[in-house]
């Protein structure tokens, strides 16, 4: 298809690739083997179990395959283990401004002269010299705030204490070549065997993310809109041309012209 022509598309249409694409048909017959986890299903108090189930033909036990991790936007979510070298390339931060957009301390750090991607390097070269076996999050956070300056830290009125924030904490993990255990509250963080220590971002992995997104879910209507940022990775929307993915079509939906971004290639047309 042209790339500069608009696909005419019914609201059905969309819906019905929506549900095709995130698997929602229940005729899964493996967690492991679901087109979603291309993107992560987020985990909140069990949800990704509930996120699961929708899509499989019967409930399964999450597999062996699948890890869980703080990954985009810091939420804990579901991935396959396979993916989580590559995903910790992919979310590795742009930009000194775009590390600084994604945490809760930026104005702390600004304030300190902290450069986004120095505290974001501090704080996952501390995190590799912490969480060396099974590691509460507490014992984690009081560790990080000992190993990283005073520009990351804040006052908790709730825990009456000073520690770092928490994106400071969830964010670098990642990149640490950090997991969560399952099924612990508060988390419990444990060091990855074997994993990838990124030093600096993947485009190329972050275009892939964007446009598994964009498969999945089809909710772009420019390539900075803060849909794709605010469900992939919490980026400055200045950073969105350098790592939007092209292979997209536009389309009118429901008579509403070029509001959707569908992948090139995709099924979205059809009945």
């Amino acid at each position: 298809m042209d790339r500069g022509a608009l696909m005419g598309l019914t609201r059905q249409q969309v819906i019905a690739y929506r549900v095709a694409a995130q698997g929602l048909m229940r005729d899964g017959s493996s967690a492991d083997k679901l087109a979603v986890l291309d993107i992560g299903v987020q985990d909140t108090a069990g949800s990704a179990a509930l996120a699961l189930d929708a899509r499989l033909a019967k409930p399964t036990p999450v597999p062996q395959s699948l890890a869980l991790a703080w990954t985009l936007r810091g939420a804990p979510h579901l991935h396959w283990r396979r993916d989580l070298d590559r995903l910790a390339a992919a979310l590795y931060p742009l930009s000194d401004a775009d590390a600084l957009a994604r945490v809760d301390a930026s104005a702390g750090m600004r304030k300190a002269g902290i450069a986004g991607l120095d505290g974001f390097r501090i704080a996952v070269d501390a995190l590799r010299r912490i969480v060396t076996a099974p590691t509460g999050k507490g014992a984690a956070s009081a560790a990080l705030t000992r190993a990283t300056p005073d520009g990351m830290h804040r006052y908790c009125r709730s825990c009456r204490a000073t520690h770092v924030f928490e994106m400071v904490l969830r964010l670098p993990t990642l990149a640490a070549g950090i997991e969560l255990e399952p099924d612990t509250a508060p988390p419990v963080l444990v060091p990855r065997k074997g994993a990838a220590m990124p030093d600096g971002p993947d485009v190329a992995a972050l275009q892939a993310l964007v446009r598994a997104y964009l498969t999945c879910s089809v909710r772009a209507r420019t390539p900075t809109s803060p849909t794709i940022w605010g469900s992939v990775a919490p980026t400055s929307l200045r950073c969105g041309p350098t790592i939007w993915s092209r292979s997209a079509s536009r389309a009118v939906a429901g008579g509403c012209p070029a509001r959707r971004r569908l992948p090139s290639g995709g099924d979205a047309s059809r009945d």
